[in-house]
């Protein structure tokens, strides 16, 4: 038995499709809901979408951190909570948690600590970045 993530129903693995690229090889919607799909209208995958990402924001969050750094959102969490809630360059209090910033070296990647908005745009502004 698989749970679809589309419309929550636990099926028979039968009910999916193969996808090589999942972990279980199989895609993460049932053969239903995939038709469903391929049916909808462009504005009602762009609404499923939205609410998506309304509705997993965490996880979506907890992904996004461990693609781009190899950290956790727990862990992230745990770096502003062991600099007092400052940044690790000019020692402000954060506004909030949208101004907390992972820093790391773009070299070998490890993490540094964590940054406020303005320090964050000020070492970008002194080239540290691989872009260059």
């Amino acid at each position: 038995m698989k749970l679809c993530t589309k419309c929550n129903k636990s099926q028979s693995l039968s009910n999916f499709s193969k996808n090589k690229a999942k972990p279980d090889g199989l895609q993460s919607w049932c053969k239903d809901c995939m038709t469903d799909k391929r049916n909808a209208t462009k504005q009602d995958m762009e609404e499923y979408h939205k609410n998506y990402r309304k509705d997993n924001k965490v996880s979506l969050e907890d992904k996004r951190l461990r693609r781009l750094y190899g950290i956790t959102l727990n862990q992230k969490k745990s770096m502003v909570k062991d600099q007092q809630g400052k940044c690790a360059i000019c020692e402000l209090d954060f506004k909030s948690k949208y101004h907390t910033h992972v820093d790391h070296c773009h070299t070998t990647g490890e993490v540094r600590g964590i940054l406020c908005s303005t320090c964050n745009t000020g070492l970008g502004k002194f080239r540290d970045s691989t872009l260059i």
